[in-house]
Order: C-alpha cells, then sequence, then structure tokens
C-alpha cells in the first residue's frame, strides 16, 4: 500500500469515477494499474501489513 499521505511534493486530488489521483498543483497523475517504483518503508508482521512510498 502506498498512503496519499507520503505523496508531500503536491496535494492530490482523488478522482473515484477514473480510480486516479491528480496533483493540483504540478499535475502528476496515478491511475490504478499504472507501474510505480516505490520504496519499502515499514513492515508489520502481526498485521501482515507492508507499507511503501513512491520514489
Amino acid at each position: 500500500m502506498v498512503p496519499l499521505r507520503s505523496l508531500t511534493n503536491d496535494y492530490y486530488l482523488v478522482n473515484e469515477d477514473e480510480f486516479t489521483i491528480i496533483g493540483r498543483r504540478l499535475g502528476r497523475r496515478f491511475r490504478l494499474g499504472d507501474r510505480v517504483r516505490v520504496r519499502v518503508v515499514s513492515v508489520e508482521i502481526e498485521t501482515m501489513r507492508i507499507d511503501f512510498e513512491v520514489t
């Protein structure tokens, strides 16, 4: 999972109809299914959760 709060370079708006988030200032767009490069931020073995951030 990549939490939206980890995308700190812009304010992102969610477009649920198109499964997209769009940066308000820079216009960077992420769509469901896009390839992105990520880095592991945290792992919680008890809850089987892995958090990532976009690099």
